[in-house]
């Protein structure tokens, strides 16, 4: 790998602006060449002409070398803000999913019927506990296999035949979990363990494998999409983890970044590379990984294609228009000396000054056309980057929500296999002591899974018999009846759930929220028993990702963007835009970029660059286990901006 540096490196890695530093210099030559015989063949009376050519023609240069200079500096800019964006997402969206099973290990390692087989492991049939596992792994298809351990590390059980094992120094001790990553010949792997204990002894840990690979697969495919470069992760070594191009750039290899960015060179092409860390979700922030983007720099500057939207908005510094307008006025100043020089030479009757005149005025004209050349194709350029940013934040928004919304169907079918919910709520009528172990269980449950503002169980006559807080005890004993409750009651598939419309809840303060549902059988699984509800905290939620995917620049978030989710009645579900609340129905001027990937509208007096994206399910969630629920992602930002 070669590692570029300098003005001098940076020209050469960016054809298009190669070539029109070449053309300069190629009209800078045949200016000399014309003065010079100008000068030889002209009469005394023209030399303070050819003269002031010369002052012209150093003009000329030093404003050349500018326009090179801004050149350089904007393209790099954009490609720059481009791939900072994109390895943002990468890292982010890894970790939003990784805290999720922070959060799961802690859970199933309190699973009372897995933790009752290794206590007694003599006393139960092996298959018993592989089909609860099973269970668990068919809810949630991020796990390649659910092992248990003795406390020793010895396997006990295992759902699949993979062959991972661990030291005892690697098994969690007093942490609540424990994360480990192994990059092996056969590929990553990456686990998550939780010690498992019957009162206060300790009777085996839990293992979750995490399916990395094809985790990363799929964050690649969402973010790689036109690209045109590389997307990976680096350890805190600077050594490639994961690579979604391992021929190019292969894992194990280093990759030591610099801020703000770095150019290297892989297979004699020139990348422009930025590495970020996590925002952090939840206040968890995994390993010490960087989320890594590489954009190869003559994709970034070649020329964009022009769109009729495109030519309507202007997104160059003034400086570079100064520069433009600059190269006229010498222009126009040629212009002046051709004239006098034509006024002399025709007084003098010396024609053969004439076509050297002539020269000058075409190359003072093809010299200022490639100053104006070079500023439009930088223009496309930049519009062409930020509608592909904009499509991308809007693509990247809503399948993050997807990803968020799979994790609460899951969660809730998950909890509902609880052995001391479906007991307890087969015996009919509860005790207080019974309600209150419930609640404390689903207290516990909360407290991992911190996106929810209210857990509760109910019976089949749809009264709440059992809350996850102290605060909601007043709800117990209320009916809750209502389409999702009656379908959860009536359902008898541990597969399924069912999700309540986008709507004010009064279990949510009157606001409008998703509340998931999932049965809770008796433990012979013939019979609804019950059904387990859970709130989900919307309004922050999808605020934080809305917020997460505002578009970018070198000082945050650009002012005066905004990101809109709308459902299939272009009813908003969240906004980041302070006069567009959730529940308000999408403004008609704001209407007519839904369904559209990418392009430019107006909107209360000004220009946006607006891209649209529909959810597209994540996994099996929306896309095989029947849940329809359309929802657009709508990102916008303002063409013009100080």
């Amino acid at each position: 790998m070669q590692i570029l540096e300098g003005e001098r490196g940076l020209i050469g890695a960016l054809p298009s602006i190669e070539r029109y530093q070449s053309a300069f210099m190629a009209q800078n030559k045949l200016l000399s060449r014309t003065t010079l015989t100008g000068k030889i063949s002209s009469l005394e009376q023209a030399s303070t002409l050819f003269e002031f050519m010369e002052e012209t023609h150093r003009r000329f240069g030093s404003l050349q070398e500018r326009l090179i200079g801004c050149l350089v500096e904007e393209s790099i800019k954009s490609a720059a803000l481009e791939a900072t964006s994109r390895a943002q997402a990468v890292i982010d969206t890894l970790i939003r999913n990784l805290f999720e099973r922070t959060a799961d290990v802690g859970f199933l390692a309190t699973d009372e019927d897995l933790v009752a087989f290794l206590a007694h492991p003599d006393g139960a049939e092996i298959e018993q506990v592989k089909r609860r596992l099973e269970e668990y792994v068919r809810k949630y298809t991020v796990y390649r296999n659910i092992k248990l351990l003795s406390p020793e590390g010895k396997e006990r059980v295992s759902l699949t035949t993979r062959g991972a094992h661990f030291r005892s120094e690697q098994l969690p001790q007093k942490e609540p979990y424990q994360e480990i990553f192994r990059s092996e010949a056969q590929g990553a792997e990456l686990f998550y363990l939780s010690r498992m204990h019957s009162g206060d002894q300790a009777v085996g840990v839990l293992v979750l494998d995490f399916d990395f690979e094809a985790e990363m697969a799929q964050i690649y495919r969402t973010l790689a999409k036109d690209l045109g470069g590389i997307l990976a992760l680096t350890d805190a070594k600077n050594r490639v983890i994961s690579s979604s191009d391992t021929a190019r750039l292969p894992v194990g290899s280093a990759l030591p970044l610099s801020e703000p960015y770095r150019i290297v060179i892989l297979a004699k092409r020139a990348y422009l590379a930025v590495g970020v860390k996590t925002k952090g979700y939840e206040g968890f922030y995994g390993q010490p990984w960087q989320g890594v983007a590489l954009i190869a720099l003559d994709r970034t500057s070649s020329s964009a294609a022009k769109s009729q939207e495109s030519r309507t908005v202007s997104l160059l510094p003034e400086s570079l228009r100064e520069i433009v307008s600059q190269a006229e006025e010498i222009t126009e100043d040629l212009g002046d000396v051709v004239i006098n020089g034509e006024l002399i030479a025709s007084k003098t009757r010396t024609y053969s000054l004439n076509p050297v005149l002539e020269n000058i005025r075409a190359i003072g004209e093809q010299t200022q056309q490639i100053f104006i050349d070079s500023l439009g194709n930088l223009e496309q350029t930049v519009i062409s980057s930020l509608l592909g940013d904009v499509a991308l934040l809007s693509r990247l928004a809503v399948e993050i929500m997807d990803r968020n919304l799979y994790e609460r169907a899951n969660d809730c079918r998950w909890w509902a296999l609880s052995t001391h919910f479906r007991k307890s709520l087969a015996q009919g009528a509860l005790q207080e002591a019974d309600q209150k172990q419930m609640g404390e269980i689903l207290a516990y449950i909360n407290s991992l899974y911190t996106v929810y503002t209210l857990l509760y169980l109910y019976d089949k006559e749809g009264r709440i018999c059992a809350v996850s807080s102290p605060e909601s005890a007043h709800l117990i004993g209320q009916d809750v009846r209502d389409n999702c409750t009656q379908k959860a009651l009536a359902n008898r598939n541990t597969q399924h759930y069912f999700v309540s419309d986008f709507a004010p809840s009064p279990l949510y303060d009157s606001r409008p929220t998703y509340i998931y549902h999932a049965t809770v059988l008796s433990p012979e699984g013939d019979a609804s028993v019950g059904g387990i509800g859970i709130v989900f905290d919307s309004q922050p939620q999808f605020e934080a990702i809305l917020t997460d995917m505002l578009p970018q620049d070198h000082g945050g978030a650009v002012a005066g963007a905004f990101n809109l989710f709308v459902d299939g009645h272009d009813r908003v579900i969240a906004s980041t835009h302070s006069a567009i609340k959730p529940g308000d129905r999408l403004p008609d001027a704001l209407r007519e970029r839904v369904g559209v990937p990418a392009g430019l509208c107006h909107y209360e007096g000004c220009d946006y660059i607006a891209a649209s994206a529909i959810s597209e399910g994540y996994r099996e969630y929306k896309r095989s286990d029947g849940y329809q629920n359309p929802i657009t992602a709508l990102t916008f930002l303002p063409a013009k901006r100080g």
